[in-house]
């Protein structure tokens, strides 16, 4: 039985070995939560829809973390594997490099992307699973993130106290130098860098 392609972005996707059913449907719920987003852009925390962080710390969804990267791709940077970790934000904030931090609500909207994070606030609103971000060490020795910004972002001004991260094992002593983690324990995989069980 011959299968429709609508679009170029369907075959593409039928390309990469994804599910063409699955497929659609993502795309149709993604569709619906942009739609949903234009109508957050702009506004102040306190008139944010409320926001349900229902963090996914199944490595499996580790990818999300590192904006959409395959497996392979996340254990070629990360050679000697992925800690996961779990720290309380205003800590962090205070670490975190002013590249990547948003400071008040002036800079809320005026920094990244405008239309990713209002998606993102439509995405928490529906307690979808978020994975969580990645942090590392910038060229010139600071706390950076590597991943998941805006989901950082709408954790902070929602109010969240704690969040969960990702960290190459490289960067752990230096960042327990700085902050007060509480690491998850590690299971070495041969087929993935790290498997994680929480404490």
């Amino acid at each position: 039985m011959s299968v429709f392609y609508g679009t170029t972005d369907e075959l593409l996707a039928a390309l990469r070995g994804k599910d063409l059913e699955k497929y659609r449907n993502e795309k149709a719920h993604r569709e619906t939560l942009e739609k949903e987003a234009k109508q957050y852009r702009s506004l102040e925390p306190n008139q944010w829809p409320m926001l349900q962080f229902n963090w996914s710390l199944d490595q499996e969804s580790w990818h999300m973390s590192f904006d959409g990267w395959e497996s392979k791709d996340i254990n070629e940077h990360n050679p000697d594997g992925l800690l996961l970790g779990w720290v309380q934000l205003q800590a962090f904030d205070e670490q975190l490099c002013l590249h990547n931090k948003r400071r008040d609500n002036n800079e809320l909207w005026g920094c990244g992307s405008e239309s990713k994070l209002a998606y993102m606030l439509a995405y928490l609103s529906h307690g979808n699973p978020i994975s969580p971000v990645v942090v590392g060490i910038a060229t010139d020795g600071q706390l950076c993130l590597h991943g998941g910004n805006h989901r950082y972002t709408a954790a902070k001004f929602s109010g969240e106290h704690k969040f969960p991260l990702l960290c190459s094992v490289k960067d752990k002593d230096l960042l327990d130098s700085w902050l007060s983690i509480e690491w998850c324990e590690i299971i070495p995989n041969s087929s993935v860098s790290s498997h994680v069980y929480p404490k």
